[in-house]
């Protein structure tokens, strides 16, 4: 991939464009993700270099760079989340580790499982986002530079998913 961006742009600004998203991306990255910063890196410098074609891109203002690096960083994470789901139904069919648990403590498991999922569905939009990064171990502050939302705009929407997620699943007799 290096080579086809550096053959379309001058090493200079190739170099730079590269340092610029590195501090973009790292900057706006959570730590849950931080394995695959190079990967988004990679990701918005082959759109710069599509853009390349149409226009020269160092006469990109530095604000499109940043908004390129984010929304590459932001489709990792949907990536990211998707493959989660995705393995998680998977892990329940598999049911791995039942070894170490009875019968009824695996269904006890897929169940609360099955019921704390169809709440997160439930929820708005916004507050889906701001649980699941919340859930996966991601503070008010890294979710507010992840959702591009303010800090006090991710903290309503992580207290009143968390709220709602609590109604849902007290409605289906999972209490705490």
């Amino acid at each position: 991939m290096e080579r086809a961006a550096r053959s379309s742009l001058d090493d200079a600004v190739y170099r730079k464009l590269r340092v610029v998203l590195e501090r973009a991306v790292a900057r706006a990255c959570p730590p849950w993700l931080a394995s695959r910063k190079e990967d988004v890196v990679q990701g918005a410098l082959l759109r710069l270099v599509k853009k390349a074609e149409r226009r020269p891109v160092d006469t990109l203002p530095a604000s499109y760079v940043h908004k390129i690096a984010y929304s590459s960083l932001v489709d990792e994470i949907r990536y990211q989340r998707r493959r989660r789901l995705d393995q998680t139904d998977s892990l329940e069919s598999a049911s791995l580790g039942s070894e170490r648990l009875d019968p009824e403590s695996n269904a006890v498991a897929r169940d609360l499982g099955r019921a704390i999922k169809a709440c997160l569905h439930a929820l708005a939009q916004t507050r889906n986002l701001a649980v699941s990064l919340y859930l996966q171990g991601s503070r008010v502050p890294e979710i507010a530079r992840t959702a591009g939302w303010s800090q006090k705009q991710a903290d309503n929407a992580v207290y009143r998913g968390l709220a709602d997620m609590r109604r849902c699943l007290s409605g289906k007799g999972v209490q705490p």
